[in-house]
């Protein structure tokens, strides 16, 4: 099996970047194939959603993410 690996410094605080990594509801204004994000539950601690994806030329796909 083929592997990679490829190791970048990001020049921002790792707040930030949490912030933006949690904004799941933004993530189809900037992942290009995400189609829709649906917040199945949502608190303090956790979150529970669907991310809808839909490639090119493949049927569309639901990923879960707790």
């Amino acid at each position: 099996m083929k592997s990679s690996q490829q190791e970048i410094f990001i020049n921002h605080a790792a707040k930030d970047l949490y912030k933006i990594v949690l904004d799941i509801e933004k993530y189809s204004e900037f992942i290009p194939w995400c189609k829709e994000i649906i917040i199945k539950s949502k608190s303090k601690n956790e979150m529970l959603a669907d991310m809808i994806v839909s490639y090119k030329n493949f049927l569309p796909h639901t990923f879960t993410s707790h």
